[in-house]
């Protein structure tokens, strides 16, 4: 990318009027600079002047495994950075995102923009006599509507985002390749312009470029002209020439075509990205924001926000979002990146987190409390209030010999808690004053149903010591295999069928899951079946199951179950092996108190 950039300068050097698209992602700004700090006056100077576009995305994102907080702080992001260079390109610019969510004209209009240019998604088909899918021709111009009703002008690629990636420098050849994009591109333009896209994701500039269209023009009939230009300005000038007239509408996701147009496979390629990913959005949107607003609030300011630290952590997360790194298509070296990069969001935001929740700590009325006593806060960063079964570690000191302990909340009335489990370790202490330090701590696991607490608010817990200890949640030897509570009844056959009840509305199902096993000849992009393969059933399968909880606040019940399939596929006959190999499979079902989900975890 270094390389890519400072060829495109040295053409400006040539051909000042050159026109350069940076792919709409603001991040090849920063990491180019952080290799040539020296080149960011002379950047400056060609996107002002629009010699060079970059903006709106900090990163072409994913649309179906980024939230839609993570795209508007996208938008956000880049188009600040572009900004800061001197202009941002009002175009919503998406060419090889697997598939477009429909809300993208909503979002586009909160950002003052009118067009959008894309190359996935449109392409329907349907079948002829013989079977065979062919190609529906589609107008490229139409109007894109969102649920809202937001309507932006889209230009659909029909050739791709490259279908003019490189002219030769021989004038016939070149002349004969324009040809043959003009072929391509057939009638599906709605007016006498055509978008030629000179270039591509894996190319550098064409640094010949501007002579060759002279030479182009030189050939063409009267009338007709081949000239560099901007998707912005052909978006515009097809939007012109088409009011007044009847005009195609779409309305809602484009997420349209073959398998190997829009890659919907590649939502469950390295599973592992998938989940660091959710729990990073996770962190960010519904923890931590939610958090310092509310502490800065009901500080007066005192408690600041920490924008920076938060700024920082998103443009990590994004940078983990653009399509073939969060698809999971990528080497492995770079989803290695990926993953280290996640983990450090982790790490910091939950340092984040725990300061957060220090602060409501330090500004807690501890009158009254002695010194053997604790305080244990529960935040409830969602706008709406809520009472839930919470799940904490609580920690104390060995040198103190503490036997057991009372929980009170904040009226000083016991509350009842379950100890899951509970660990002696070495803990090390960091103080800004003094060197580390290792203390010897007792760590029970504790389960407690937290009641009311407010929206965007929290409560705080005493933890008293007692003489008396809490006996651990035992689990049942011998009891009917069904959970309940106020939403649900989960009930378990003898033949491991699972059956669910929803008490409210009665909706109910008499078996919730069950499995099947295929070959997958693919790639990280496609799954691609066995030739007249079949899948290995295994409805029949009969689990053993087990309760592994039972207690007033937690249910949860085991099904393992063990199959034996193929050990391999043999890429040379394209078959599965006749040789069988034992896989087991568990699955726990489990039901909290007060919860209206079951929650359904598995792993082979």
């Amino acid at each position: 990318m270094v390389d890519l950039v400072d060829r495109l300068l040295a053409i400006y050097d040539e051909y000042p009027d050159f026109i350069f698209h940076l792919d709409a992602q603001t991040v090849c700004l920063e990491d180019y600079l952080e290799f040539r700090p020296h080149n960011r006056a002379r950047l400056e100077e060609l996107i002002q002047t629009r010699r060079i576009i970059v903006g709106p995305w900090y990163v072409q994102n994913d649309f179906y495994l980024s939230s839609g907080e993570s795209t508007v702080r996208n938008l956000l992001v880049g188009s600040e950075i572009a900004r800061e260079f001197g202009a941002c390109e009002p175009l919503g610019y998406t060419p090889d995102q697997f598939g477009l969510i429909g809300q993208l004209p909503q979002i586009y209009k909160g950002f003052d923009f009118d067009f959008t240019v894309f190359a996935r998604g449109y392409r329907s088909y349907e079948k002829n006599e013989e079977g065979e899918y062919i190609p529906l021709e589609r107008n490229a111009e139409f109007d894109w509507a969102a649920p809202d009703g937001s309507v932006v002008h889209a230009v659909y690629l029909p050739g791709w985002y490259n279908n003019a990636q490189r002219f030769s420098a021989d004038p016939d050849r070149a002349y004969q390749y324009l040809e043959h994009v003009s072929e391509v591109l057939g009638s599906t333009s709605t007016t006498q312009h055509r978008l030629l896209m000179n270039g591509v994701d894996h190319m550098e500039a064409q640094e010949d470029l501007l002579p060759i269209l002279e030479q182009l023009q030189s050939r063409l009939p009267d009338g007709e002209t081949i000239f560099q230009s901007t998707m912005l300005d052909y978006a515009k000038a097809t939007q012109k020439i088409l009011e007044g007239h009847p005009k195609d509408r779409f309305e809602g996701e484009l997420r349209k075509g073959r398998d190997r147009e829009i890659l919907q496979d590649t939502l469950s390629s390295r599973r592992y990205l998938k989940e660091l990913n959710t729990r990073c959005q996770t962190l960010l949107e519904l923890q931590l924001e939610p958090l310092y607003a509310m502490l800065n609030r009901l500080t007066e300011g005192k408690v600041a926000y920490p924008s920076n630290e938060l700024r920082y952590l998103w443009k990590e997360v994004m940078k983990n979002q653009a399509h073939d790194s969060i698809c999971g298509c990528s080497t492995d070296r770079v989803h290695q990146d990926n993953e280290n990069r996640f983990l450090r969001v982790l790490d910091c935001a939950g340092d984040l987190l725990r300061r957060g929740m220090q602060e409501i700590l330090n500004r807690t009325d501890r009158k009254g409390l002695v010194d053997s006593e604790f305080f244990l806060v529960v935040v409830n960063p969602l706008p709406f209030p809520r009472s839930e079964v919470v799940t904490t570690v609580v920690r104390f000191p060995i040198a103190d010999q503490i036997q057991g302990f009372d929980l009170l909340d904040v009226d000083g009335r016991k509350v009842a808690y379950e100890i899951v489990g509970s660990i002696q370790h070495h803990r090390t202490m960091f103080s800004p004053l003094n060197v580390p330090g290792i203390i010897e701590v007792a760590e029970p696991t504790i389960r407690f149903s937290a009641k009311d607490i407010p929206a965007g608010g929290y409560a705080v817990y005493r933890v008293v010591p007692s003489g008396t200890a809490q006996p651990a949640a035992s689990s049942p030897v011998d009891s009917p295999m069904a959970m309940e509570n106020e939403f649900l009844t989960v009930e378990v056959s003898e033949a491991g069928k699972v059956s669910l009840i929803d008490r409210n509305s009665v909706w109910q199902t008499d078996d919730l899951f069950s499995f099947e096993d295929f070959a997958d000849m693919g790639d990280a992009y496609n799954f691609v079946p066995e030739p007249r393969g079949k899948p290995f059933g295994l409805f029949g399968a009969r689990p053993t199951v087990e309760w592994v909880e039972k207690t007033a606040l937690r249910q949860c019940i085991r099904l393992e179950y063990r199959f034996e399939l193929p050990a391999e596929f043999d890429l040379n006959t394209f078959r599965r092996s006749s040789d069988l190999i034992e896989n087991k499979v568990s699955v726990e079902l489990s039901l909290q108190q007060a919860s209206p989900s079951l929650d359904i975890s598995g792993w082979l």
